[in-house]
């Protein structure tokens, strides 16, 4: 009830007429009696939020009426929240630290309530005592563990198609000292691991990295070394096609050579490309590139006659930091490169062309008789012809 003034009202009726008078009676204080239960249940929780200690306070209203709570605890205090009646609520505060003592969270309770003809209380209406609960010391301490057995698990593998070499890493993780779960985050992959516990994970890490980190709860803990030796291979690639054709050098020519014409085509990669003949001396390398093929021609002795034999082509290519290289033996037909001329490519028993006539000695001839014979004898010159066709012969035989 609101503070305010009484009044005395006065009344009597003469002759049928009613008089009043009012007399102040004073005035009087404001009364609240108003004094509801307060029966509830609390009880603290301490989390794991990102690294740091998150209290949880739980409120159970168990009376008929609704009412507002708000937690104080570590010097915190959490936003004020509604309990209806019946129902549970909660209200958390977070403190900023890793580590926490032992301690008392305490619910401040309140309700604010108008009585049956709107008047408003006094002011807002607390109980006598304020409820608490207890919580225990909290601790988040996670590590990296120390290792232990071989720092990789299996041995290192190649994949050609990325050209990438990996090995799986183990990481041993430390949650021993903590008195709540922690969630270690280690090659992007989380894992949760409970208070109080070890545990190892293994990762993959790539040729070239360095180190494998890892978060706990979001935060950067530590790095655990990951570089291992490339165990990158070359083996001739798919991609890659040689062929060979021998030939002569001018086909049709007297000075035409046997050579061998070696090419090479990539679809996939840039390869460093050179070939020997044999045990020969190796060509200087070139670039074959995807889309552009090269030619390189190997000669094949210096005579008209080459023997069959192979070429080694080689292709290197630098991948993980390693010159490799792969090779293909291809072989290749004898060549064969001689010319006959055409006056001498007359088979057997094919008849001569038409001798050439006498030639007649006289004063005029230039040509003197040999010394024994008579002035005027015939000598016959054989035929251009058949000087040809024994030449001919001569080279068929070589």
């Amino acid at each position: 009830m609101p503070a305010g003034t009484g009044e005395w009202v006065l009344r009597t009726v003469v002759a049928g007429t009613t008089y009043e008078r009012r007399v102040p009676a004073g005035g009087f204080g404001a009364a609240d009696c108003y004094d509801p239960a307060w029966d509830v249940v609390t009880s603290v929780a301490a989390v794991n939020a990102h690294g740091q200690v998150r209290l949880v306070g739980s409120i159970t209203n168990t009376t008929g009426e609704p009412m507002r709570a708000t937690m104080e605890a570590s010097g915190h205090t959490a936003e004020a929240v509604h309990v209806e009646a019946g129902t549970t609520a909660t209200a958390a505060v977070d403190l900023g630290v890793a580590t926490l003592d032992a301690g008392v969270a305490s619910f401040r309770l309140f309700r604010w309530v108008a009585d049956v003809d709107g008047d408003q209380p006094l002011a807002e209406v607390v109980p006598r005592v304020a409820p608490t609960a207890e919580y225990g010391a909290v601790a988040i301490a996670p590590r990296v563990g120390t290792p232990s057995g071989e720092r990789f698990a299996g041995a290192c593998r190649y994949d050609p198609a990325s050209e990438t070499s990996t090995r799986v890493v183990r990481v041993p993780l430390d949650n021993s000292r903590s008195t709540l779960p922690v969630t270690f985050t280690v090659g992007g992959t989380p894992r949760t691991v409970a208070a109080g516990e070890k545990t190892v994970v293994e990762v993959p890490a790539t040729f070239g990295q360095e180190s494998v980190a890892v978060l706990a709860d979001g935060r950067p803990l530590d790095a655990v070394p990951a570089g291992f030796e490339s165990c990158a291979s070359l083996d001739w690639p798919t991609d890659v096609t040689a062929s060979l054709v021998p030939r002569c050098t001018e086909p049709g020519a007297l000075a035409s050579r046997p050579q061998v014409a070696v090419t090479v085509a990539s679809a996939g990669r840039d390869y460093a490309v050179r070939t020997t003949l044999g045990r020969g001396t190796w060509t200087g390398a070139v670039t074959v590139a995807p889309g552009s093929p090269v030619t390189e021609a190997l000669t094949l002795g210096r005579g008209l006659h080459a023997r069959a034999g192979e070429v080694v082509v080689q292709l290197t290519r630098v991948i993980e930091g390693r010159t490799l290289t792969a090779t293909r033996a291809m072989p290749y037909a004898a060549v064969t490169c001689v010319v006959v001329a055409p006056q001498a490519r007359l088979t057997l028993g094919e008849a001569p062309p038409p001798a050439e006539p006498l030639a007649e000695s006289s004063a005029e001839s230039s040509v003197a008789p040999p010394a024994g014979r008579a002035a005027g004898h015939q000598t016959r010159v054989p035929p251009a012809s058949d000087l040809w066709r024994s030449a001919g012969l001569c080279e068929q035989r070589l």
